[in-house]
């Protein structure tokens, strides 16, 4: 198969290129910075998926299988309004030139990268939340766009036959930030090689008009994550909530108001996919 992947030089963009590879497919890899992708078996192709017209000249005469849609930065979440907006306009127009270009190519597969915070920043309770509840319709001061970008989205992809996989929280990628000493709620968490692995499965497996949840078996709280990334340390730094809402807006919700357990059942029904890494603490230790 030969698959268009935006967003190769990602987080989990590079573990998805050698597992592509591996399993025998051809790799064309968007990406904006030249030479990003030396080294791997990608084909480069240099693109901002932002700019419609110049990446569907970069593709023009590009034939492929499949897209996959993973332009959106998964190195950490969106602390800052300007970074929010950013991602929310690659999940809604960045998605819209992608189906362009999938139709330009003449690719029958699509697969994007979605996210668990469309289920909301709110205390979901202690049961899991599987793939029926209500998604990209929950408000919020902060949480509003987001919402309205997944959705938009999830919309799109499934619109012509799309796999929607909704990505919990990524962990590993060496970054750490300051948490709120209310910081208490579970959280669902997911290795950057586990979410390539079950992406590459989503292209045969997935079926079409569908969405998945894609994270580990084990919910932790973002103070624990934080604790086990940050080398040497025993603990993460603690910030007043005073100081996290001005510098860390987008994020300061989901570190004090969201409580959310989410089920990983259907994905491992649907792709016959079991992550690697059943817990932070596993993903973490293979690191070092």
């Amino acid at each position: 198969m030969r698959v268009i992947l935006a967003g190769a030089s990602g987080a989990v963009g590079r573990h998805l290129i050698t597992q592509l590879d591996e399993a025998g497919h051809d790799v064309i890899g968007l990406t904006r910075r030249p030479g990003s992708l030396a080294g791997t078996p990608a084909t480069e192709v240099i693109a901002d998926v932002a700019d419609r017209r110049a990446t569907l000249t970069a593709l023009h005469g590009i034939t492929a299988n499949a897209v996959i849609h993973h332009a959106v930065p998964q190195n950490r979440p969106a602390y800052r309004r300007s970074e929010l907006r950013t991602a929310n306009r690659m999940r809604i127009e960045g998605t819209s030139t992608l189906i362009a270009a999938a139709r330009q190519a003449g690719a029958k597969r699509f697969v994007i990268a979605s996210s668990v915070h469309g289920y909301g920043f709110a205390d979901h309770g202690r049961g899991y939340i599987t793939e029926n509840a209500s998604f990209g319709s929950m408000p919020g001061p902060d949480a509003d766009a987001e919402q309205v970008a997944l959705r938009s989205a999830e919309q799109q992809a499934r619109a012509v036959g799309g796999v929607c996989l909704r990505f919990g929280l990524f962990y590993g990628t060496g970054t750490d930030a300051p948490v709120s000493a209310r910081a208490s709620g579970v959280l669902p968490w997911i290795h950057p090689q586990d979410a390539a692995t079950a992406t590459l499965l989503a292209l045969t497996r997935g079926g079409k008009s569908v969405a998945l949840n894609i994270v580990d078996n084990t919910p932790a709280t973002w103070g624990e994550v934080q604790a086990a990334q940050v080398v040497g340390a025993g603990r993460p730094v603690r910030a007043p909530d005073w100081l996290l809402k001005v510098t860390e807006p987008c994020v300061y919700p989901l570190m004090t108001a969201t409580n959310m357990r989410v089920s990983n059942e259907r994905a491992k029904a649907k792709l016959r996919w079991r992550p690697r890494f059943g817990s932070y603490a596993e993903g973490l230790s293979a690191a070092t």
